[in-house]
């Protein structure tokens, strides 16, 4: 799909393997990162705050702000690839941007949302990043156990007393979209279908589509089993909680590299 990107795909699942970061991926980056951490409606104004480069550096404070906290790290690295690689994609619309809106900490509530144009869908994304743990005995059971965390989350708080959730939500699809893209209102108007069951006492996953996501930071020397990926996804589906889902893993060696490049870009000179 893309130099240094390898996808194995079955429409309902897919595994990408990010070999390195290319000179084609940093300027898909590049391309990419205004409008995924603040969302098109302050990407597009124009304003030096929202350029290329003072995204990176703001990317490179938060980064830094986790004081050394590798999962915290790790989680936004991974969140970010994967955002990436959905807007190369260009099956989904982003309703939700990168960035927490108020402040430099982790968003609550949902990681991403995207909505499905064809269809007419929301989705809820849940991302899940990290390395091989001690207890794993290799890398399959490390991506596999990623994803089940996302779904284990995303049914704790899809079926929660949480209407922030929602209002959260309806914030970031304010911001994430264009004003003049048609799809705007109709994200807005399921995002408050949602809100007012909530606000009704109904809490629910079973409605809901998601995308469950797991970021393996391991080397591609032993690179996970596709299989792997498509029994969890097939497990997921059985179990019942969700309406539809979507299962994605990657697998990257390091996620010092994309912290390094865009740490060098917020450095370079206008």
């Amino acid at each position: 799909m893309l130099d240094g990107v390898r996808k194995i795909d079955s429409g309902e699942w897919s595994i990408y393997y990010v070999d390195y970061l290319s000179d084609a991926l940093k300027t898909e980056i590049r391309d990419r990162l205004s409008k995924i951490c603040y969302g098109s409606l302050k990407a597009e104004s124009g304003r030096i705050a929202y350029s290329y480069r003072a995204t990176a550096r703001e990317f490179v404070k938060r980064y830094v702000a986790q004081n050394g906290d590798s999962n915290r790290q790790k989680g936004m690295v991974g969140e970010l690839l994967f955002h990436v690689l959905m807007s190369i994609e260009d099956e989904y619309i982003a309703t939700s941007a990168f960035f927490n809106l108020e402040e430099r900490s982790f968003k609550k509530g949902f990681d991403l949302s995207f909505f499905d144009n064809k269809s007419q869908e929301l989705w809820i994304a849940e991302v899940k990043s990290g390395e091989k743990t001690k207890n794993q005995k290799n890398q399959n059971q490390a991506i596999v156990g990623l994803i089940n965390t996302a779904k284990s989350d995303l049914q704790k708080r899809l079926n929660s007393d949480n209407n922030s959730l929602w209002l959260n939500a309806i914030n970031h699809a304010w911001l994430a979209m264009n004003e003049t893209v048609d799809e705007k209102k109709v994200v807005l108007n399921l995002l408050g279908d949602y809100s007012d069951q909530a606000e009704q006492g109904v809490y629910t996953s079973e409605d809901k589509n998601v995308i469950l996501v797991g970021v393996l930071f391991h080397p591609l020397c032993e690179a996970a089993d596709p299989d792997k990926v498509r029994l969890k996804h097939k497990k997921t589906i059985g179990a019942q909680i969700f309406h539809k889902i979507r299962t994605v893993a990657i697998q990257k060696e390091t996620y010092e590299a994309v912290f390094r490049f865009l740490e060098s870009e917020a450095a370079d000179e206008q």
